[in-house]
């Protein structure tokens, strides 16, 4: 009777699930991932990728090293010419706390509203 059970309680679990995923292969790919499917030729994309993957890092390691020549090709920084530094130039005209007396005006140019007395 124990059998009886478990037939019965298996065989709708097995039907329900055959159902689910024969809908369900109508909306994903449930074939597994591609990278290990044939294709027609009947060769495994696995060996294309890892080819893929072995140019890869060969050329990886060629612009590595060609990165490092030019690197020591290049000059140092101590190697490089230092330029002189910047000569300033005098100040020219007065400071910006006034007119300087030093500086000539005519004598009929008034500096203030009020005459001079």
């Amino acid at each position: 009777m124990d059998v009886m059970n478990l037939v019965k309680r298996f065989v709708p679990f097995v039907a329900a699930l055959a159902v689910g995923i024969f809908i369900t292969s109508f909306f994903v790919d449930i074939r597994g991932p591609r990278l290990f499917r044939m294709d027609m030729n009947g060769r495994g994309h696995c060996r294309h990728k890892m080819r893929d993957y072995d140019r890869l890092q060969r050329e990886n390691y060629m612009l590595r090293r060609q990165l490092e020549e030019d690197r020591f090709s290049m000059p140092q920084q101590s190697e490089l010419p230092v330029p002189p530094p910047r000569v300033r130039a005098a100040p020219v005209g007065p400071p910006f706390g006034g007119l300087d007396e030093s500086v000539t005006t005519p004598d009929n140019a008034t500096r203030h509203h009020h005459p001079k007395k």
